[in-house]
């Protein structure tokens, strides 16, 4: 007796230790190889969780509420998808073990397969004011899910389409580019059922043909799209935004927007799932300030390869001058975070290369002067110089 339950709790660990390997291989697409013959595998991450996290903690400022309702909603995916592919490895195994067999099938996790998940993607609405992370956590969401690039330098399963282009579309055109958008997003699908669709802008095209892209995915005859994500994108509501807010009071906001400027669209798609995006304080404009500067640091080094091996610094007050610049001055107050990057890839960039071509000009050798960002002695502008890390007469 002993003998036959140590097999029958032998063969199901094996079981499940060779269906976890079939659910691996299975979570990649194959039609990725169609798309990239060089490349064996498909650069889907089985779990982006933890690729998310990391990313956003490097690259995103503020947005609490957004990226914990993003975190939430594709854990949860993942969360779904990897049980029910693993399911269907134990069920088209199952019976190569004919002693587990009643064990599993009564298993009630067991039951639910990548079928059971449904036909609708999963489905959020990111709805803020302009430069505020909106198309960066877009980003990052596809960095997070797919880690390469295919032969087209795309990432394969993540399709952007920036809603701008119909936006004096008329009723006449609406059956054409339903019929473009269809045939798109199911050849999407096709090679990649675990896409990413971002669909841009959506306040700026006529109602009709947003019903109509609704219709894709939430009419009669729509598409299988259940283990998608789909993501539209507006700023329905950002001038009732304010930084504090609590989620039911943004998505609040953003709902009312949504039932003045759509009288007729299929709105409850539009209504749900909403991620509010808040205008970024300033503390948030200081953090982006941040984040920049690091990038124009990589930057610099990359361009100047060879030449000087030094570091660009700065201080605290650098970045909050920064932030406070772009508050107040009209060119970038409009853009948000995005004002800050113009700003430093622009003027700070401007700064620093100044003094780079200065002294890689003058050094007969590599430098390894740091380049020091600081504000005039009167409190304002920013300046920058050469911080000379040894005199010129030692070593």
């Amino acid at each position: 007796a002993m003998t036959g339950w140590f097999v029958k709790r032998t063969g199901l660990l094996l079981l499940l230790l060779c269906a976890q390997a079939y659910a691996l291989n299975q979570s990649f697409c194959p039609a990725w190889k169609l798309l990239s013959p060089v490349q064996a595998k498909c650069p889907l991450f089985r779990n982006g969780t933890s690729n998310l996290e990391a990313i956003i903690e490097q690259e995103l400022a503020g947005q609490e509420l957004a990226t914990r309702a993003i975190r939430k909603a594709l854990a949860k995916m993942f969360r779904e998808y990897d049980e029910a592919v693993l399911n269907v490895g134990v069920k088209e195994m199952v019976m190569a073990f004919p002693y587990s067999l009643d064990i599993m099938l009564t298993n009630p996790i067991a039951q639910k397969t990548v079928g059971d998940i449904g036909t609708k993607p999963l489905f959020m609405h990111f709805s803020g004011p302009t430069g505020v992370g909106k198309s960066l956590c877009t980003d990052i969401i596809a960095r997070a899910m797919f880690s390469g690039v295919n032969a087209e330098h795309r990432r394969c399963g993540h399709l952007y389409i920036m809603l701008t282009e119909f936006a004096a579309a008329t009723d006449r055109d609406f059956p054409e580019i339903q019929k473009k958008l269809n045939a798109t997003i199911v050849s999407q699908l096709h090679h990649c059922p675990r896409s990413l669709l971002v669909f841009d802008e959506i306040q700026n095209i006529p109602e009709d043909l947003l019903d109509a892209l609704l219709e894709i995915f939430y009419g009669r005859n729509s598409i299988v799209a259940s283990q998608a994500v789909l993501i539209m994108v507006s700023d329905l509501g950002h001038n009732k935004l304010a930084p504090g807010m609590t989620r039911p009071e943004a998505t609040q906001a953003i709902q009312a927007a949504a039932e003045k400027s759509f009288l007729r669209v299929n709105k409850h798609v539009l209504l749900d799932n909403i991620v509010p995006f808040l205008p970024l304080a300033r503390e948030d404009l200081q953090q982006v300030a941040e984040l920049e500067l690091r990038k124009l640091q990589r930057s610099l080094a990359k361009e100047y390869l060879g030449l000087w091996n030094g570091k660009l610094t700065w201080k605290k007050q650098v970045t909050e001058w920064i932030a406070g610049s772009c508050m107040t001055d009209g060119t970038y107050a409009a853009d948000g975070g995005r004002g800050v990057r113009t700003y430093i890839n622009h003027h700070v960039f401007a700064l620093a290369e100044q003094e780079l071509l200065s002294e890689c000009a003058k050094e007969s050798g590599l430098s390894y002067n740091n380049v020091d960002l600081r504000l005039h002695a009167s409190g304002g502008p920013l300046i920058a110089f050469i911080d000379t890390v040894v005199g010129h007469d030692e070593f």
